[in-house]
């Protein structure tokens, strides 16, 4: 529904990541009601957002969760650490996912069953705003550590995205999925307030991809990513 462009390419200069953080941020702190519940997902652009939050403080009925299991090793980036770090800042409550990104499908089924993270999944059905970023195939199939034998699904079947546990070809077509705990692309439809941030060129086709399962919300970018976009879609 809405696109803001901020100026630069996050390929070229870091600092620009700081400034989709802060454009999100402003917006974010617009929309946030008391009482909401806000979902966020992982990695280093949504989590520029919490960074650039200012101090609330007194939200003090806003809950924010994790929307998917944590990966890999990186606990900065991990969605349980940003839902922790915005809840302080808005002054509200937090819960905490305390699952890998990456699970077998008997796993999944065991955890489900566990108190603390059916107290999460309820959560994230009542939610009111997602924040969520989008990265490329190859670089989240490592961070959430695939198999060998999954990753060259993923190169068959030319995946180019990932966002919230599955990988999108160039048309947007969802070409596997991970067994992760969390929101499905299903969830998307009934999520009031959607709020995307990724920038820099190389973003631009994981974008367009993820854009198809996300019509509709707000979208947070640079300049280097929208150029692409453009070139990309003249193109086809």
């Amino acid at each position: 529904d809405k696109v803001m462009i901020v100026p630069g390419n996050v390929d070229e200069d870091e600092l620009v990541l700081a400034d989709i953080g802060k454009a999100a941020a402003a917006y974010l702190k617009e929309i946030i009601k008391d009482g909401d519940t806000i979902a966020v997902t992982g990695g280093s652009t949504v989590g520029a957002v919490a960074d650039s939050l200012p101090y609330i403080g007194d939200l003090h009925n806003t809950m924010v969760v994790p929307a998917r299991g944590g990966m890999g090793s990186n606990v900065e980036y991990q969605s349980n650490t940003i839902a922790a770090a915005l809840a302080k800042k808005l002054g509200g409550k937090y819960k905490l996912l305390h699952v890998p990104g990456q699970l077998r499908a008997e796993a999944v089924e065991t955890l489900m069953n566990e108190p603390d993270v059916r107290s999460v999944i309820e959560s994230l059905r009542e939610t009111d705003i997602l924040v969520y970023g989008v990265g490329r195939a190859e670089d989240m199939a490592i961070r959430r550590n695939l198999s060998e034998s999954e990753i060259q699904i993923l190169r068959e079947n030319k995946a180019v995205a990932e966002a919230f546990g599955y990988f999108f070809n160039q048309k947007g077509e969802i070409v596997f999925s991970s067994n992760s705990i969390g929101l499905n692309i299903r969830d998307l439809k009934r999520i009031p307030q959607l709020l995307g941030v990724a920038g820099g060129k190389q973003k631009a086709l994981v974008i367009m991809a993820v854009a198809y399962h996300c019509p509709g919300g707000v979208f947070i970018t640079d300049e280097g990513a929208a150029h692409e976009i453009l070139r990309l879609s003249a193109k086809n």
